[in-house]
């Protein structure tokens, strides 16, 4: 009689969104969001003679090259200061970046709305990019 193997649950801590972001010149960044399980890309251009820069620049003291260091610790490294909430709807993305303890003298909230970007070769590609790259985090 055969031996019975019992199966094991895998604990595969995947990251449900994949993260980049790009300083494209010293006046335009580059943000993008993949959802890994859907393959669904959101894509937002920030430059800094935007009317978004323009309003928000006295948060990162009129500083663009901030933002680009603040998005990337804030995704990037788990001990950041700062924390951000997302909230996933059909064609778009709405970040939010916030400080993770309040500080009296210093308040950070930045909003971004990514829009759902399909790329040159339609849905399907993206979604099987969004396949290779679960496959190899395996």
């Amino acid at each position: 009689m055969a031996d019975i193997i019992m199966a094991e649950t895998m604990d595969v801590s995947e990251e449900t969104y994949k993260f980049t972001i790009d300083l494209i010149d010293i006046n335009s960044i580059s943000f993008n969001i993949m959802n890994t399980n859907t393959g669904v890309k959101y894509y937002l251009n920030i430059k800094k003679e935007d009317e978004w820069f323009n309003k928000n620049s006295h948060k990162i003291q009129n500083d663009f090259s901030q933002l680009y260091h603040i998005l990337n610790d804030c995704v990037d490294n788990n001990e950041s200061e700062f924390k951000y909430d997302l909230l996933e709807e059909k064609d778009n993305i709405n970040f939010k970046i916030s400080m993770k303890n309040k500080i009296k003298f210093f308040k950070l909230d930045l909003e971004f709305n990514l829009e759902r970007y399909i790329s040159e070769n339609g849905l399907t590609d993206d979604r099987l990019n969004s396949l290779e790259y679960r496959f190899n985090k395996l």
